[in-house]
């Protein structure tokens, strides 16, 4: 009777956190972390670290001004989010004349986010986001 018990409260407390939404989806979040940070020591533990990281700068320092109309691409080292995928080309909407540098809960931003860009999302309807001209590139086919 008491193996009977066990089980069923195991089962109840397994169920219990399977059906909270909340605890899942911080679970994923905690996995999400972990392979990030595993992903980030892989790196960092690599001899070639410190060269990345100056080529990450001197990537940062190039010039960009985007315009309207015009095709980009994230720069190397500078994708903040998945879509477009790298090498893939967004286009330019608008150019913010006051550049957004805190987020809606009112933190700082990594960088002002001073441009609107548009990418056909996989059922071709166009997507938009906010993000920052240092982060952009004049898309160039590789194709070619």
């Amino acid at each position: 009777m008491t193996q009977e018990t066990g089980s069923a409260e195991d089962a109840n407390t397994g169920a219990s956190e399977e059906s909270d939404p909340f605890e899942a989806l911080f679970n994923v979040s905690r996995r999400e972390q972990e392979r990030n940070a595993a992903a980030y020591r892989e790196v960092a533990s690599s001899p070639d670290y410190p060269e990345l990281l100056r080529d990450a700068l001197r990537t940062l320092q190039e010039s960009y001004t985007p315009r309207k109309g015009e095709l980009v691409q994230w720069r190397k080292y500078l994708q903040p989010r998945p879509y477009p995928a790298a090498g893939k080309p967004g286009i330019v909407l608008e150019i913010l004349e006051k550049p957004v540098d805190v987020d809606d809960q009112g933190r700082p931003l990594g960088f002002p986010h001073d441009v609107r860009v548009g990418y056909l999302d996989g059922r071709a309807n166009l997507r938009t986001f906010l993000t920052s001209s240092t982060r952009l590139m004049k898309w160039t086919d590789q194709t070619e």
